[in-house]
C-alpha cells in the first residue's frame, strides 16, 4: 500500500482518496475467514437470546405482528448459528443475519415496538452492519435499508395502513439514519484504514521475515559450505600431520639404523684391523702344535693338552669370524642340514651347563626341518640365548627354561611386522624362561652393540647383538616378548629348505695325507708363519719353496716352473696379493693348480676378482695341518688327472 499523503484542504487528490475509501473501503482489506466465522457466531449467540426476550415481550404487550416476525427471524438466526460452525456456510449465515436485521429494522419503523422506541433502536443498524461486514459490503445493505424503509413507509401509508410515527418523525428518522450511516462509515473507514496499515505492515514484516529466512538459509548454506571446507581442510591437515608423524617416525628409524650401522662399521673396522694378523698368529700356533704332536707321540697327556689348545684356537677364530659376520665384514659358509637332530645335540650340550634346580625341557614338534645355515653360528646363537635364560631365572622360586622347535607359516600380521620375510615357511626356534623379564623401555635396545642389563663385569653387551646379526645374515629374524616378573621368550625364524635340495654330503677324512716328494711353492708375508708352514710340509714329505710376497712368488715360479707342482698363495700380501700373483703365474704355466689361504679378506678380492678356475681351493686361517695336507693332495690329484 502506498504511503498516505499529508493532509491538506487544498489537496484534491487526498480528498478523492478519502471519499473513495469511505464508499469502497480498502482494496487490500478483508477479514480473516476464521476471524469472520467467530465474529458471526458471536453476534448470533448474542442476537438469539436478545431477540427471544423482545419477541416474548412484544407478544405480551399486544405487538403480535412484530413478535411473530421476530420469532421467525429467531428461527432463521438459530439455523444460521449452526451453519456457521462450518467455514463453507459462513457466507450463508452472514446473509441470513443481514436479512433478519433488515427485516426487524423495517418492522420497528412500522410498528414502533415498546412505547414506540423502535425508531431509536434502528439507528444502530449502520454501525452493526459496517462493523460486521465492512464498508464495501456494508454500503449495499445500508443503501438497501434506506431505500426499503422510504419505499415501505410511503407504500404503507398510501394503502391507508396505520404507522406508529408521524410524517415529521419519519422524515427526521430518515435524515438521522443517513447521518448515523455516515458516522458509522467514517468510524469503519478509520478502522479499515488502520487495519490496512496493519496488514501492510504485516505484509512488509512477512516479506522481511521471508528475506531474513532466505538470508538465514543462504547464511546456513554458506556456513555449511564453509564448515565442509573446514572439515576437508581439517582432514587434509590431519592427514598431513599423520604423514608428518610417519615421516618423523621413519626418519627416527632411519637415524636409528644409521647409528646402528655406524656402530657396526666401527666394530667391523676394529675387528677387521686385527683379524688378519690374529688368524695368522693362530695358524702359526696351530702349525707349531702339529710339530709338537709329532714329537710327543709317546706322551698321551701332552697330546690331550695339545688337543685342548687346538680347540681353544678354533674357538678364538670362530669368535673373530662371528664379530666380522656381525659387523658384515666377512662371508659365512652355509650348508644344508636338518635342524631337528642338530638341536637335539645342541640341547644335550647345553644341558650340561644348566644347574639341576632349573627345569630344562625341550619340545621338537616336527621330525625334519631342513635349513641352509652355518651350523656353528646357529649353535652359538642357541647357546647364548640359553645361557641368558639361565642367568635370568636365578632368582625364580621354580626356575624353568623351555626350548621349542616347530614349523611356522607366517600370517598377514607377521608379514606386516616383518616385511622382509616373504617365504611361505620358516623354522621357529623359541627359547623361553620364567625369570625376571626385561623392562619395556629396554626391549628396543637389547640388540644394540655394548648394551647389557647385566651387572658390571658380567656382560659384554655383544651376545644378543651378535645373535641378531647372525640370524639376519641367514635371511631370518629374531624377536623378543617379555614381561617383568613373568619371563622372556626369544623367537628365531630361519628359512626352510626343501629336503631334496638339502641333502649335501661333504665327507672328509681327518687323517694327515703325506706327500711323495712333490714341490710346493708357498707365499706368505708372515716370515714366522711361513717358516712353520715350510717345516710342517717338509715333515710330510714335500719339497717346499717359500716366497715373502706375490711378486717374489711369481719370480720363483718363473725360475722353477718345471719343478713346481702346486702353488699356495696368501690372499693379502704386500707388493702383490695372491689373486694377482695367480694371474701372472698362469700366464707362465696355464694348468697349475692354486690353493688360496686367507686370514681375512676385507676387500673381497676372492669374490670381486674371479680369474680363478672352479677347482681352485680356498683355506681359511687358522687351519690344521691335516686340512692343509688334504687340500694339497686333492689339488695334486686334480693336476695328474
Amino acid at each position: 500500500m502506498a504511503a498516505a499523503k499529508p493532509y491538506s484542504l487544498k489537496n484534491s487528490q487526498w480528498w478523492r482518496e478519502q471519499i473513495t475509501f469511505l464508499f469502497k473501503g480498502g482494496k487490500a482489506f478483508s477479514n480473516d475467514a476464521e476471524h469472520q466465522r467467530i465474529l458471526i457466531r458471536l453476534v448470533l449467540a448474542v442476537s438469539i437470546p436478545t431477540l427471544l426476550i423482545f419477541s416474548t415481550m412484544h407478544w405480551y404487550i399486544d405487538h403480535h405482528a412484530l413478535a411473530i416476525l421476530q420469532t421467525v427471524c429467531l428461527v432463521f438466526l438459530t439455523i444460521a448459528f449452526f451453519l456457521a460452525e462450518r467455514p463453507q456456510w459462513v457466507s450463508v449465515s452472514e446473509k441470513i443475519l443481514m436479512a433478519c436485521a433488515l427485516s426487524i429494522f423495517l418492522a420497528l419503523i412500522v410498528d414502533g415496538g415498546v412505547e414506540k422506541t423502535g425508531i431509536y433502536w434502528a439507528g444502530i443498524y449502520p454501525f452493526f452492519i459496517f462493523a460486521l461486514i465492512g464498508l464495501k459490503q456494508g454500503w449495499k445493505w445500508v443503501g438497501m435499508a434506506t431505500i426499503s424503509s422510504i419505499a415501505f413507509i410511503y407504500l404503507w401509508k398510501a394503502n391507508g395502513y396505520p404507522v406508529a410515527y408521524t410524517s415529521g418523525q419519519l422524515q427526521y428518522f430518515i435524515s438521522t439514519f443517513l447521518f448515523y450511516s455516515m458516522v458509522a462509515a467514517v468510524f469503519e473507514m478509520l478502522r479499515e484504514r488502520r487495519q490496512c496499515e496493519l496488514m501492510e505492515a504485516n505484509r512488509k514484516l512477512k516479506e522481511a521475515r521471508t528475506a531474513i529466512l532466505k538470508s538465514n538459509e543462504q547464511l546456513e548454506k554458506k556456513v555449511e559450505k564453509r564448515t565442509s571446507e573446514l572439515r576437508k581442510s581439517y582432514a587434509r591437515l590431519k592427514d598431513e600431520v599423520h604423514r608428518r608423524k610417519e615421516a618423523d617416525a621413519e626418519l627416527a628409524e632411519s637415524e636409528k639404523r644409521f647409528f646402528q650401522a655406524q656402530k657396526m662399521e666401527a666394530m667391523g673396522t676394529l675387528v677387521g684391523g686385527i683379524a688378519h694378523d690374529f688368524n695368522n698368529m693362530l695358524s702359526g700356533i696351530n702349525a707349531n702344535l702339529f710339530m709338537i704332536k709329532r714329537e710327543t707321540d709317546a706322551m698321551p697327556k701332552t697330546q690331550e693338552r695339545i688337543k685342548g689348545v687346538e680347540h681353544l684356537i678354533f674357538s678364538a677364530s670362530d669368535m673373530i669370524r662371528q664379530l666380522l659376520t656381525f659387523a658384515r665384514k666377512d662371508h659365512i659358509k652355509f650348508q644344508n642340514f636338518d635342524l631337528v637332530p642338530f638341536m637335539n645335540e645342541a640341547f644335550k650340550l647345553a644341558e650340561v651347563s644348566i644347574p639341576s634346580r632349573i627345569k630344562f625341557r625341550h619340545n621338537f614338534h616336527d621330525k625334519e626341518l631342513w635349513i641352509k645355515a652355518n651350523g656353528t653360528q646357529v649353535q652359538q646363537v642357541a647357546m647364548n640365548l640359553i645361557n641368558n635364560a639361565r642367568d635370568a631365572v636365578k632368582s625364580s622360586k621354580s626356575p624353568q627354561i623351555a626350548v621349542d622347535l616347530s614349523r611356522f607359516e607366517p600370517d598377514e600380521v607377521f608379514r606386516q611386522l616383518h616385511p622382509e620375510l616373504q617365504l611361505p615357511a620358516y623354522a621357529r626356534l623359541s627359547i623361553s624362561d620364567n625369570g625376571c623379564g626385561i623392562e619395556e623401555e629396554q626391549l628396543s635396545k637389547i640388540f644394540e652393540p655394548f648394551f647389557t642389563t647385566k651387572e658390571v663385569g658380567k656382560g659384554t653387551g655383544l651376545g644378543l647383538a651378535m645373535c641378531y646379526g647372525a640370524i639376519q645374515s641367514h635371511g631370518g629374524t629374531i624377536d623378543v616378548d617379555s614381561e617383568i616378573g613373568r619371563g622372556t621368550t626369544f623367537n628365531i625364524y630361519l628359512p626352510l629348505q626343501l629336503k631334496d635340495e638339502s641333502r649335501l654330503k661333504d665327507e672328509q677324512t681327518s687323517a694327515v695325507v703325506r706327500g711323495n716328494g712333490e714341490t710346493v711353492l708357498i707365499a706368505d708375508d708372515d716370515p714366522i708363519l711361513g717358516k712353520i708352514e715350510k717345516e710342517a710340509l717338509q715333515s710330510l714329505g714335500y719339497r717346499v719353496l717359500h716366497a715373502a710376497n706375490g711378486r717374489q712368488a711369481v719370480e720363483m715360479f718363473e725360475e722353477h716352473c718345471d719343478e713346481i707342482d702346486l702353488v699356495i698363495l696368501d690372499v693379502m700380501m704386500p707388493l702383490m696379493g695372491g689373486v694377482a700373483a695367480a694371474k701372472q703365474i698362469r700366464k707362465i704355466k696355464q694348468g697349475v693348480h692354486v690353493i688360496y689361504i686367507t686370514g681375512y679378506d676385507p676387500e673381497g678380492t676372492l669374490n670381486n676378482m674371479q680369474p680363478n678356475r672352479p677347482d681352485d681351493f680356498i683355506l681359511d686361517k687358522p687351519f690344521t695341518v691335516d686340512e692343509l695336507s688334504q687340500a694339497i693332495r686333492k689339488q695334486l690329484l686334480a693336476t695328474i688327472n
